[in-house]
């Protein structure tokens, strides 16, 4: 569970909805490995205006769920 100061910083510093470049920015990782996650499923999207998105708050419940 993300402790309740962690989740304000990140609610602060990103927009409330994300591009797959920018989702891969917050985690250091590949617009592939967000990609595969959203093909799995473990990353909830959208897609509008021909791109993936993802809303802040899914992203906070995937990290929620993905941590320690």
């Amino acid at each position: 569970m993300l402790r309740p100061e962690l989740e304000k910083q990140i609610k602060s510093m990103l927009p409330s909805i994300l591009s797959i470049k920018e989702t891969a920015q917050f985690f250091r990782c590949s617009n592939t490995t967000i990609r595969r996650l959203i093909r799995d499923r473990d990353l909830p999207a959208f897609f509008a205006d021909g791109e993936w998105n993802i809303l802040r708050e899914d992203l906070i419940q995937f990290l929620d769920t993905h941590s320690n």
